[in-house]
């Protein structure tokens, strides 16, 4: 019927839950995650007893949200992701059900702020395709059970395509359909790889999410 705290205005407008009722919930648990405070808590000011009638007019602004960020993970993020997280969480409160993201646009905005946090550069498909030429077959370098390898060129400083003989030579690999067993096999292992440093490993500069399921 909905937990106080996390249940969308809708619910206690109409009685009626949709689908991106769930993301209002989502957004008051990544409100709890950024803040370290719980949904409700009577033993807060009476005007902090509501966490996200309190807490959201900080995050419009970089300056407030700084002060309203949970200080036991001080140092662990960078600012730009904070921020990124409190404008997802702000779309996820919209009061309207059709301004809120779905869930599929949630997890593709998280992994955009995880790749922040990984330094990892998340690519188009298009940038890669422009990379590999086409993903032309001469510039095809290896071949294993999870797709091929093309070499490609990309601008040292900003990663974006060039034109070949210009630019950092890259390795970009093309899965093929199936080789992973699903998108959260495929997560954790690109981020796993982005976190691998060592002289003699290539380094994971980036990864492209289009056409995954």
């Amino acid at each position: 019927m909905g937990t106080p705290g996390y249940a969308a205005p809708e619910y206690f407008a109409t009685g009626r839950l949709y689908v991106k009722s769930d993301v209002y919930g989502f957004g008051v648990v990544l409100l709890e995650m950024l803040t370290g405070m719980q949904a409700l808590d009577t033993d807060r000011p009476t005007d902090q007893h509501n966490l996200v009638e309190w807490a959201k007019a900080f995050l419009f602004s970089k300056r407030k949200l700084k002060t309203i960020m949970d200080a036991k993970i001080e140092d662990q993020y960078s600012p730009k992701a904070a921020w990124q997280a409190a404008q997802l969480t702000l779309k996820c409160l919209e009061p309207h059900p059709s301004k809120r993201p779905s869930m599929k646009d949630v997890l593709e905005k998280l992994e955009v702020i995880e790749a922040i946090h990984e330094k990892l550069k998340v690519f188009s498909f298009a940038e890669l395709k422009s990379a590999t030429r086409n993903f032309r077959l001469d510039t095809v370098v290896d071949e294993d059970g999870f797709g091929f390898v093309y070499k490609g060129q990309l601008d040292e400083k900003t990663l974006t395509p060039v034109r070949a003989g210009f630019g950092k030579v890259v390795a970009i690999k093309e899965l093929k359909s199936g080789s992973m067993g699903g998108i959260l096999e495929w997560q954790s292992e690109v981020f796993f790889l982005g976190m691998l440093s060592h002289p003699n490993l290539v380094n994971l500069l980036g990864y492209c999410r289009d056409g995954l399921k």
